[in-house]
């Protein structure tokens, strides 16, 4: 599954959940309440990351732009300086996407019994 893909998804999965979320009979059943609510938190926590990475990828596009036109060696400095963290920020976000996009197998998770 690419990136943009996945985005779609994960928003049309989020407005789905608000709208669920926002139904009176889904909120009087408290155990049906209690999932959407734990898989509405996943899902905002993944969205929260997708946007801002497209903001940390726009503003790391810009300040590229800025770095070719800019004269000044110390506005220079300080926008390399500011490009650093955000190249920083971007693959930590990165990883948060990558491992909503690839989750681990449930199955990892469980015991095994190895016979010999």
């Amino acid at each position: 599954m690419d990136y943009s893909t996945f985005k779609n998804d994960i928003e049309k999965k989020h407005k789905e959940l608000e709208a669920q979320l926002a139904d009176p009979a889904i909120v009087r059943d408290g155990k049906k309440m209690a999932t959407v609510g734990k898989e509405y938190a996943v899902i905002k926590e993944t969205l929260d990351a997708i946007h801002m990475l497209d903001a940390t990828t726009k503003e790391i596009a810009a300040l590229e732009n800025s770095i070719l036109d800019e004269k000044d060696a110390d506005l220079k400095t300080i926008t390399e300086e500011d490009l650093r963290k955000l190249r920083a920020e971007k693959q930590e976000l990165e990883k948060i996407v990558d491992v909503a996009m690839n989750p681990p197998d449930p199955m990892d998770t469980k015991d095994t019994i190895i016979e010999i």
